[in-house]
């Protein structure tokens, strides 16, 4: 026997007596197919990942390692209700490992396989005119998809609609990173209410849904949050055909029409009225096929409730939240002719404070995240006049060589608050008053004839930098969101003007309102009707500072925000690219004015399509109301057994009530610009109408 031969028989020996007599083959590995399953948001389903698997020599396979908690042998519980899916819509795959177990135990080989899950979300949705593509979603924060934060390991993630808020439209580019609200105020003993969000990274202080009123508390549970993790998406053209066809046989109502959230459900103290309508009838009652029609703003809209009433795992925990709802409808016009409107898209918020709670010192404020094309070159400033906040380029090339970005002459954009809360009513008409400082000159209501309708602007704006230490960096706690709403930095020392704001970084004085205002404050308005004491001008371009990522908070306040009452907001984004000469901001600030000059015609019902119901009779069997649209009284024609009336507003407060007055004239200058129902009471029966206070 030759000295290889023996020494392999030596070697067989060996094994043999190693293994106890018995030899393990070496195996093919196991086959595994990828699985594919459709699901939406919310929704979970047991998958069994081995159902497509096999193994060449016929051995038993057994699901080895995969990213999900609840799983057996063969099977996995796939949750897509997390909070990392709130705004996501698309493609994940998760990674998972099988392996072979032969009979006579020794060690498998294995396999890597991918379970893909097409997730559907109706809670994500986008707007688009001419120029700008926005993704929003039911969520606070609106045009960041998903937070890679959150992946898990062996989870990727594949958004389906790659979009932020894109400019130009069918471009990958994009002008903000992020936008959301903030809420703040303090309750009569001195606690602080916030809910807040920046990027969601620790969770989310705001979910889907009406709240419900319970004596002392409100509630929501998980069923109606997933209820309400939707968009409704509607345009003026669909409404003007279902307002043509709803009486035609066969007529089949569009989903977003005949799904309109335009009632909760009182049994279970929500709100009677939610998502706004035209009552054609006048009945009080949201019913499509009798012609009813949602009420949107623009040429199209969509519309999504949220709550903040979320006690843990809040992003600005802690801290106690207000107890309230937020209805938003953001909007776009379709007039390709119009420069301003073609590079804009609106957002209008209606805040009810659905607790018992009175608060006072109130501030709302927008909080938005810059990235002018490549995020890191950019700068920020602010123009008081323009109740804006702007995002521009550092350079005048945006980009590098692994990140182009726009290039040369790349735009600006604003964040621009149209008109804030509403002031304390005090029954007169205010007007601006330069020398108190008190209130904002940049809101709208004021001098305007009308009482109790002034609504302040932008009462300050700060800039933080992200991630960094030190007094002026990111917020983390729900008193330091506060803080920065009232321009306090994180060492409780207030914005200075100059330098970078604060007094250990150049800052030369007095305290301020509003960071780099450049000269747009021309009445001194944001250093308390003072001049600084030192150059006017003040930038960050004059501040020395590099260019950055960039972000910023504006917000309006203090108001007082009492249970049951509602405060509103509407700010518009615009977005400015210069040429031939012209810069970029410079453009951006004519779009502005124009925006600002349309708006203020008529803040309370601007871009409304209540111009499709205008002079159109209101009826309720023989029940007349005119004029309508009113402005101090209303005039009533209805039969005589009818003696008694009660206004209510769109949230079912009475707001009037009294005997029908000889000559049929109710004045109602006391009330707020918005839509009411009228109700009639007769001596056997009640009808109801509907009329529009501007």
């Amino acid at each position: 026997m030759s000295g290889n031969n023996f020494r392999l028989v030596f070697f067989i020996v060996m094994l043999v007596a190693f293994t106890g007599g018995s030899v393990v083959a070496q195996h093919d590995p196991p086959v595994v197919v990828n699985d594919t399953v459709f699901m939406s948001f919310g929704e979970k389903r047991w998958v069994n990942l081995l159902k497509n698997d096999y193994d060449p020599d016929g051995l038993p396979l057994k699901l080895f390692n995969s990213p999900f908690s609840i799983k057996t042998d063969s099977s996995v519980l796939v949750d897509m209700s997390a909070f990392r899916y709130m705004s996501f819509s698309g493609l994940v795959r998760f990674r998972y490992i099988v392996r072979q177990y032969p009979s006579n135990g020794g060690t498998g080989r294995i396999g890597t396989g991918y379970l893909i899950v097409q997730m559907a979300n109706v809670g994500v949705d986008s707007l688009q005119n001419k120029q700008i593509k926005a993704c929003l979603s039911v969520t606070n924060g609106q045009f960041s998809m998903f937070n890679n934060q959150h992946v898990m390991p062996g989870e990727e993630i594949a958004p389906g609609d790659v979009c932020s808020y894109n400019y130009p439209a069918l471009g990958k580019l994009a002008t903000l990173y992020t936008m959301s609200l903030w809420a703040g105020g303090l309750d009569l003993s001195g606690v602080l209410h916030f809910s807040g969000e920046r990027y969601r990274r620790n969770g989310s202080d705001f979910w889907a849904g009406p709240l419900s009123v319970e004596s002392d508390s409100v509630t929501i549970d998980t069923s109606t949050v997933m209820a309400y993790h939707r968009i409704w998406h509607i345009s003026v053209a669909d409404i003007v055909r279902h307002r043509q066809q709803y009486s035609v046989a066969g007529y089949v109502l569009p989903e977003p029409i005949a799904s309109w959230p335009a009632h909760g459900d009182t049994a279970i103290g929500q709100s009677r009225y939610l998502a706004p309508f035209v009552d054609v009838d006048g009945n009080g009652c949201y019913e499509p096929l009798q012609g009813d029609y949602p009420l949107i703003r623009g040429d199209e809209a969509v519309w999504f409730m949220l709550n903040d009433h979320r006690l843990k795992e809040r992003e600005s925990s802690p801290g106690n939240p207000l107890g309230i709802e937020l209805h938003c409808m953001a909007y776009v016009f379709h007039h390709p002719e119009d420069s301003a409107l073609s590079n804009a898209i609106f957002f209008n918020y209606r805040i009810f404070n659905r607790s018992n709670i009175d608060y006072h010192k109130f501030y709302l404020g927008i909080f938005a995240d810059f990235d002018i094309g490549y995020p890191d070159d950019d700068y920020v400033r602010c123009d008081v006049t323009r109740g804006s906040m702007i995002g521009y380029n550092g350079n005048p090339i945006d980009g590098n060589d692994d990140d182009p970005g726009y290039g040369d002459n790349p735009p600006a954009q604003s964040v621009t608050i149209l008109s804030g809360p509403l002031l304390p009513a005090d029954g007169i008409d205010n007007k601006p008053d330069p020398d108190s400082c008190e209130n904002s000159f940049n809101g709208s209501g004021f001098d305007d004839g009308k009482p109790d309708n002034e609504r302040i602007g932008m009462s300050r704006f700060i800039y933080f930098n992200n991630g960094n230490s030190g007094a002026m960096s990111d917020p983390d706690s729900a008193a330091e969101y506060f803080n920065y709403m009232q321009g306090i930095w994180l060492d409780g020392s207030m914005v200075e003007y100059g330098g970078h704001g604060h007094y250990g970084t150049g800052a030369y004085g007095p305290a301020c309102r509003y960071m780099y205002p450049d000269d747009s404050d021309t009445a001194f308005f944001g250093t308390f009707c003072a001049p600084p004491f030192g150059p006017v001008n003040w930038t960050e371009e004059i501040a020395g500072n590099n260019p950055g990522d960039r972000r910023g908070l504006a917000s309006m306040g203090p108001v007082d925000f009492r249970a049951g009452s509602v405060q509103l907001l509407d700010i518009v984004l615009v977005t400015g690219r210069g040429s031939s000469g012209q810069s970029s901001l410079g453009v951006l600030q004519s779009r502005i004015d124009t925006i600002r000059k349309q708006f203020l015609l008529n803040p309370d019902f601007f871009g409304s399509n209540i111009t499709l119901q205008v002079n159109e009779q209101m009826r309720s069997n023989e029940i007349k109301v005119w004029p309508n649209p009113a402005s101090s009284y209303i005039r009533i024609g209805l039969p005589q057994e009818y003696f008694k009336y009660t206004i209510r507003n769109q949230v079912g407060q009475v707001c009037k009530t009294g005997l029908i007055p000889d000559g049929g004239v109710i004045y109602i200058e006391e009330l707020y610009s918005g839509f009411y129902v009228i109700a009639f009471e007769g001596t056997s029966q009640c009808r109801i109408s509907r009329f529009i206070k501007l």
